[in-house]
C-alpha cells in the first residue's frame, strides 16, 4: 500500500478556494477572522487605516 504524502496548503491553494466565494461569503469570512482574535482586528484596522494611530497595537507588541 502506497503512503499518500499530503503537502501543506499554500497561498495558491487558498487563493483557488477564495476565487469561488461570492461577496457575502468573503465578507462573512472576514467577519469570522475579525471576531477570532484581537490580532486580526488590529491587522484589519491597520490595513484599512481605521482609527488615529493604526500602528499603535504593533508598537506595543514590539517595544
Amino acid at each position: 500500500m502506497k503512503k499518500s504524502s499530503k503537502k501543506k496548503p499554500t497561498w495558491t491553494d487558498l487563493k483557488r478556494q477564495l476565487a469561488d466565494l461570492d461577496r457575502p461569503a468573503l465578507l462573512g469570512l472576514i467577519q469570522d477572522l475579525y471576531a477570532a482574535s484581537k490580532s486580526n482586528q488590529a491587522f484589519l484596522h491597520a490595513r484599512f487605516a481605521l482609527g488615529e494611530d493604526v500602528l499603535e497595537p504593533y508598537k506595543t507588541l514590539n517595544p
